[in-house]
């Protein structure tokens, strides 16, 4: 069975198509999927570099590979690529045969939708509260409160 991961991390993309990360999203992080997936494709961003950081680490690997979102970072750049971010986001779920949404972020709301509209089942992980996130002091923005209400989706298809 194929599994799809959708969450906010950025990765690096090297030319020869390996795939980079500074943190926790490494190929050991994927492991637990494999234990009940034969693939897990993480749907993520992903710049391309000509040599990711030497401090970095491998992401993809046996059973394990990244589905590219256009690179984004910041409101603007998104609505600039919302239609490409759509599109590979909903290809990316329609060839999986299950789901898991790493919530809150801007993919998750985006992919929600079509879940919800396709009416296929998901699973989800929360990872932050949108009302931490967005408090007075963390993030300096005038659109704070909106982001807060745009990411503290109750993810129930309605």
């Amino acid at each position: 069975m194929r599994l799809a991961v959708v969450l906010e991390q950025r990765f690096d993309l090297a030319p020869e198509g390996s795939v980079w990360t500074p943190n926790a999203f490494a190929r050991s992080f994927w492991d637990r999927y494999l234990d009940d997936f034969d693939e897990v494709a993480i749907v993520a961003r992903a710049q391309r570099v000509e040599n990711p950081p030497e401090s970095w680490h491998r992401v993809d690997g046996d059973g394990v590979r990244l589905v590219p979102v256009p690179y984004y970072v910041g409101p603007a750049s998104f609505l600039t690529r919302a239609g490409a971010v759509r599109r590979v986001v909903e290809e990316a779920m329609a060839e999986a045969d299950a789901v898991i949404l790493r919530a809150p972020g801007t993919l998750s709301n985006v992919s929600f939708r079509f879940l919800c509209e396709t009416k296929r089942p998901f699973g989800l992980e929360v990872v932050g509260d949108p009302h931490d996130i967005f408090a007075s002091g963390v993030v300096r923005h005038p659109a704070r409160l909106l982001f807060r209400a745009w990411s503290l989706s109750d993810f129930r298809c309605k």
